[in-house]
């Protein structure tokens, strides 16, 4: 029996720990740089994340103890099993932590996309209280059935402990919480996406952001159905390999799923290196513009402003591609009342200079100003701004 699942438990941890952290540095990327603000739920999942890592490192020690290998092939298991069950105790409180805190942010970023629907909004906060209650209290109880606390891990000290059968219930309870909010978090969304005014393909972006939290509540399922029978195994070390690895899958899918939809406005990212190249495509042409000077007429063009900061509110953030909006017309009741358009009108301000600031075009998604211009002569010699 030389079979060993360590590495393979080591290997998918740890490479969804990383996700965590990489989905959660291009979240705050993505909100610092695109959206222009953080939200409350950007600090929280960074709780989160963080509660992840010290999870996982407590799952690297069970295994570097002994964790997925049969119970006759530790070395020493009178000293490896005490210290297996110990780092899996503590790996337990960060680990439930990261599932809570994760689903608080969740929670708060549907508050903000779905702020109108005040029914929604009362079911997000008695799912997320109810389920953060019992982990809160599962974590209580995990500390508080023994005594001494040291009991266990060893067994062999003289303890008085609890039922098992508590622990067991309760866990199993906030498992169950955890699947339900998981489903009815994306089913809901997705109902109320289906249903606005938009176009098929940002509605059907969304609903394939959204549905990625499903993968969340399967792992759940997978954690739940895992669990059982496995206080009563008599290869400990190996048998309870499996459930842990689908609670530490569960625990890292909540962030990483978490962090998928705040990401959809990371393809307008600007990165340094892009404007640094745009800065020498402007001085390679700025002899050109010096030309053109030269021939009777003048084009001065500098980069566009960046986007105006952004309120991190409404779905808007989400959308993928061209905003819908409607645009009054002149017949309130008559079919052609309201226009489609793929972007707002232009707006266009007169400066007292005579510049111009294109403030919203048909060509942009987002808030510009452009202050190119042309300044030419007629044969009065008049000179005349055209922009």
């Amino acid at each position: 029996m030389a079979t060993d699942k360590g590495p393979l438990v080591l290997g998918i941890s740890w490479f969804l720990t990383i996700l965590v952290v990489v989905t959660i540095a291009l979240r705050i990327s993505t909100r610092v740089n695109v959206l222009k603000a953080i939200g409350a739920d950007d600090y929280i999942m960074i709780v989160a994340g963080v509660l992840q890592v010290i999870s996982q490192g407590f799952l690297t020690l069970t295994v570097r103890y002994g964790l997925g290998k049969h119970l006759a092939d530790l070395t020493n298991p009178a000293v490896a099993i005490p210290e297996i069950i110990k780092a899996n105790w503590e790996s337990q409180t960060p680990g439930i932590l990261a599932s809570i805190v994760a689903r608080i942010s969740i929670a708060v970023l549907l508050l903000r996309l779905f702020n109108r629907k005040e029914w929604f909004r009362w079911y997000i906060y008695v799912v997320t209280a109810a389920q953060t209650l019992v982990e809160c209290l599962l974590i209580i109880v995990i500390w508080a059935q023994c005594k001494p606390v040291e009991a266990l891990w060893n067994q062999a000290i003289p303890h008085k402990c609890w039922n098992p059968k508590i622990e067991t219930d309760i866990a199993y309870l906030g498992q169950a919480i955890f699947t339900l909010s998981d489903l009815t978090f994306v089913l809901i969304p997705v109902i109320i996406v289906y249903n606005l005014n938009m176009s098929w393909r940002n509605k059907f972006g969304l609903i394939i952001v959204l549905s990625l939290g499903l993968f969340t509540m399967v792992a759940s399922i997978m954690k739940l159905l895992g669990v059982q029978g496995t206080s009563e195994s008599k290869d400990p070390t190996y048998d309870t390999t499996t459930p842990l690895l689908w609670a530490t899958v569960e625990q890292s899918l909540v962030i990483i799923m978490g962090n998928i939809p705040p990401l959809r406005a990371f393809p307008r990212h600007e990165f340094s290196y892009v404007r640094s190249l745009g800065s020498g495509l402007n001085r390679l042409t700025s002899w050109r513009s010096r030309t053109s000077a030269s021939r009777g007429s003048h084009v001065h063009s500098s980069p566009p402003y960046p986007a105006s900061k952004g309120s991190g509110s409404g779905y808007e953030e989400l959308e993928l591609g061209s905003r819908e909006q409607f645009v009054p017309g002149t017949d309130t009741a008559g079919a052609d009342s309201t226009a489609k358009m793929p972007f707002p009108p232009p707006i266009v301000r007169h400066n007292k200079g005579g510049g111009t600031e294109r403030i919203l075009g048909h060509d942009a998604s987002v808030i510009q100003r452009n202050d190119t211009y042309t300044v030419s002569y007629d044969r009065s010699g008049l000179p005349k701004e055209d922009v």
